[in-house]
């Protein structure tokens, strides 16, 4: 705790004196926190913003239930050792890496709406095959490294683009985009986290059902966001 509150005072320390303001002057406001409560009202009532939101922070939720419950996974269910499941863990987490290089060079040519929908295919899929596998009792080491590797590739596509395309439908209140975007991620993922343990260490089957769940309501949420917020439509 004391080495995290040193490293957070230092991060602090850092943006105050080195990183410099972005916002242009003639774009900044002092309303205050009246204004600040406006600007999240009309982003809440916006139409793509909450369902970008939605699709991003339900995303996060499944990687948080993931990483909570995938030690157990690894070493309780499928007996691999605390060595394998590290390597296992690193393999898997290069999918995120991988997808965020690739979605730099190329989300530019082919737009953040085709992006999202490549990232919604992949930790959709990932996460289906994942619980057919769990529920028939066929998960092995290859077959859940793979699933997680999947799942975090689709994450850098989904969770990159989610949060473009609904920041840029913020305008000027992209501050107050970004704190609701933030804010909903985090609280996803507290609920995920615990959710995966209620049937205790010996099964992967919360884990696969939480991923699931919350990727099915990530893709259906995406891609009423993309139909609601088609070229012309506000």
């Amino acid at each position: 705790m004391a080495s995290l509150a040193v490293v957070a005072v230092a991060m602090l320390a850092v943006s105050l004196w080195v990183v410099p303001e972005s916002l242009a002057p003639e774009h900044r406001h002092s309303g205050g926190m009246g204004e600040t409560f406006r600007s999240f009202r009309s982003l809440l009532a916006d139409r793509g913003f909450p369902l970008y939101t939605g699709a991003f922070a339900l995303t996060f939720g499944a990687i948080m239930a993931y990483v909570s419950a995938s030690p157990f996974v690894g070493q309780v269910v499928l007996g691999m050792s605390p060595a394998m499941y590290s390597i296992s863990f690193a393999v898997a987490a290069s999918g995120v890496i991988l997808s965020n290089l690739v979605n730099a060079r190329i989300a530019v040519r082919f737009g953040p709406r085709r992006m999202l929908v490549v990232g919604l295919g992949f930790t959709t899929g990932a996460a289906a095959l994942l619980l057919g596998l769990t529920l028939a009792g066929a998960l092995t080491v290859v077959g859940f490294v793979t699933c997680a590797f999947f799942l975090t590739l689709g994450l850098g596509f989904t969770m990159s683009n989610s949060s473009a395309l609904g920041l840029a439908r913020a305008d000027r209140a992209r501050g107050a985009g970004s704190a609701i975007m933030g804010t909903s991620q985090f609280v996803v993922g507290a609920i995920a986290s615990p959710l995966v343990g209620l049937a205790g260490e010996d099964t992967a089957v919360p884990m696969a059902v939480v991923i699931a769940v919350m990727m099915a309501l990530s893709l259906l949420l995406g891609l009423l966001a993309l139909r609601m917020t088609r070229r012309g439509r506000r």
